[in-house]
């Protein structure tokens, strides 16, 4: 799945046949929780602890260890479902930028020169 954001419902293929476990968090998570919390391989984060902090992942992880489904570190991938603020802004002051200085048509065919 491309980074994107997408309504709740429109998650489920998703939820069903990712790579379990998996985590929600961020402003949306309770929504997904709400609507996905009885998936198997959906864990629950705490609400204190969704909005991106290092805690939660030790969080998880303790939990993780406890029911002896510890893994590697290296195998905890983040995967982000839209682009990060400060990127959407700079695609689109990139683009604004690229269709300012674009030739038009016309005017590189000479077309729009005084005879």
């Amino acid at each position: 799945m491309d980074d994107d954001a997408r309504a709740v419902a429109d998650l489920a293929e998703f939820v069903e046949n990712c790579k379990k476990p998996l985590f929600f968090v961020g402003d949306g998570a309770a929504l997904c929780y709400n609507k996905y919390g009885n998936v198997p391989g959906v864990l629950c984060v705490p609400p204190a602890l969704r909005n991106g902090r290092a805690a939660a992942v030790a969080y998880v992880a303790e939990q993780m260890a406890q029911r002896g489904e510890a893994v590697l570190p290296e195998a905890l991938l983040p995967d982000y479902h839209r682009l990060s603020q400060a990127e959407r802004e700079r695609a689109e002051r990139l683009a604004a930028e690229a269709a300012r200085t674009e030739i038009p048509e016309d005017t590189a065919k000479g077309k729009d020169q005084h005879q």
